[in-house]
């Protein structure tokens, strides 16, 4: 319901009562609207903490339907929206899980769009297609961790809990983890200054499960296996990283708490007071 350029929505099984669209976190907004039994506004708080979303009915705007990474989206005056559970009729902004942009759309049964909300909190994103196909788009403020390997293997960077690398000869481009045995598309660019520019982000697999140490190493987790997390380095040169591989035997000097592990590889801190050059 629209009253006053603020929208309400009906909550519960009676019809008589409607509260503002954004009651929840993070506005817990207090406006409300009560209706007789006609239907008819009877009373109404309509002191609101925000103001009124841009919000218009159309049946007549063009919109595209493009595909990244075989997920379909809408992308509608320059943002792109995808869907969410099994209803075709409701689009939201790509950016509602990272950013909590509230923009969304509506789409008649014709699949025409019917209402809009197109307020962004964020740019829309400028979009580019690879040779290989993959369509790669801006990624402004987008942070990325380094987790260091050992002496000779490739360091991962975590970027929304996925685990990316450098795979080929390209320094500045880092792909998905699982690009090789899941033939995950997903992708980020870092320029000189070695901030990420521009990427793929969307993938065709869960995040890993990732579990950080006391000392802020990072291990991967998948059920099934086990691992032990081994002592920390206090030698006095700078923690190190190194791999451990499993399984563990019996002989070995690291000691922990059984844990579980994806990969067989476990990246840990330096298990010796010794400095690695």
């Amino acid at each position: 319901m629209m009253y006053k350029n603020y929208t309400y929505s009906n909550q519960g099984a009676s019809f008589r009562y409607w509260y503002c669209s954004k009651k929840k976190a993070p506005l817990h907004c207090g406006a409300k609207l009560k209706l007789d039994n006609d239907r008819r506004i009877k009373s109404a708080v309509t002191i609101h903490n925000h103001p009124p979303p841009k919000f218009y009915k159309t049946n007549d705007e063009h919109y595209d339907v493009v595909s990244i990474n075989g997920k379909k989206l809408i992308m509608y005056k320059d943002h792109t929206y995808s869907k969410k559970g099994a209803s075709f009729r409701y689009w939201y902004c790509s950016k509602k899980a990272a950013l909590h942009c509230g923009a969304k759309l509506k789409l008649d049964n014709d699949r025409r769009i019917e209402s809009a909300t197109i307020i962004h909190n964020h740019p829309p994103l400028k979009f580019y297609r690879t040779k290989d196909a993959v369509i790669e788009y801006t990624l402004n403020s987008v942070s990325y961790e380094i987790l260091p390997s050992a002496k000779g293997k490739k360091n991962l960077i975590l970027v929304q809990g996925h685990t990316f690398s450098i795979q080929g000869g390209n320094l500045y481009t880092f792909y998905c983890s699982k690009k090789s045995k899941g033939g995950c598309k997903a992708r980020i660019r870092l320029n000189s200054d070695n901030l990420i520019t521009r990427g793929n982000l969307y993938h065709n697999h869960p995040p890993p499960v990732l579990r950080r140490t006391s000392n802020g190493g990072v291990v991967i987790i998948q059920k099934g296996q086990n691992y032990q997390t081994p002592n920390v380095c206090t030698c006095s040169s700078s923690i190190h990283n190194v791999e451990a591989t499993w399984p563990w035997s019996k002989d070995s000097p690291s000691r922990g708490r059984a844990n579980t592990l994806e990969t067989g590889i476990v990246r840990v801190n330096c298990p010796r007071s010794v400095k690695q050059s």
